[in-house]
């Protein structure tokens, strides 16, 4: 054998298995998930090209039902994780993270932040990336709090250098992302070192957490490009 096949494995904690292997034979895609529709699994329409994947309690299938013998008088079940369609193939889905993860910026367009935030995690220099809005706040554009790793120097032209290389690789998140024009390279904040991003027990960023601890930075960030904040959630602007 030559190669080997890799197939993504999708699957989750809610008592529910919509997910499977079907892919058709010389199918080379490698990201796509299968899926199985008999489940009681349906994609519910988020925002645009985004949908929601939810499960309708279905008796015939109670075997793979598992969540609705745990809520019994549950009739429906958010999975709350987000998905785009394959272009061509219908049944193939492609996943784009968490709906409560979901940015809504000030036109009440929603970024998904989770492959940016991994695009910039992946630079050497950086120990953690978190977009610093979430649904309600409604600026215009989205901004990304980046912590350095402790080895990283902090001065100036360091700092601008790493800036410069930080905005090409935001340039192409933006171009990834659904709806373009949304990201701008100089919205970036470096996180002070003695303020590391709050993480969870697993490690992750705690996203609430985060713009709880920065809340007057972004404000004053924001107040910086003609925006201004009121508390994590609310928005007034300087414009008038």
């Amino acid at each position: 054998m030559d190669a080997a096949r890799i197939l993504p494995r999708f699957a989750g904690d809610d008592g529910a298995r919509p997910w499977a292997t079907l892919y058709e034979k010389g199918d080379r895609l490698y990201s796509h998930c299968v899926l199985l529709h008999g489940h009681g699994t349906f994609m519910n329409l988020f925002a645009t090209f985004l949908f929601e994947q939810r499960a309708v309690n279905n008796e015939h299938w109670a075997l793979h039902q598992g969540i609705f013998h745990t809520f019994p008088d549950m009739n429906e079940f958010n999975f709350k994780d987000l998905f785009i369609k394959h272009p061509k193939k219908p049944n193939l889905w492609l996943y784009m993270g968490r709906s409560n993860d979901i940015i809504c910026l000030e036109d009440a367009q929603k970024l998904s932040p989770i492959e940016t935030e991994n695009m910039i995690c992946a630079h050497p220099s950086v120990n953690g990336c978190v977009m610093t809005l979430q649904i309600g706040n409604g600026q215009k554009f989205a901004c990304l709090m980046v912590e350095l790793k402790q080895d990283v120097p902090r001065d100036l032209r360091t700092i601008e250098g790493l800036l410069e290389c930080l905005g090409d690789i935001i340039d192409q998140a933006d171009q990834n992302q659904l709806l373009r024009g949304y990201l701008r390279r100089d919205y970036i904040i470096i996180a002070d070192p003695k303020q590391p991003l709050p993480r969870t027990e697993k490690g992750t960023i705690s996203r609430r957490a985060a713009l709880k601890l920065y809340e007057k930075e972004i404000d004053a960030f924001y107040r910086l490009k003609g925006e201004a904040t009121v508390g994590v959630g609310q928005r007034t602007s300087e414009r008038a």
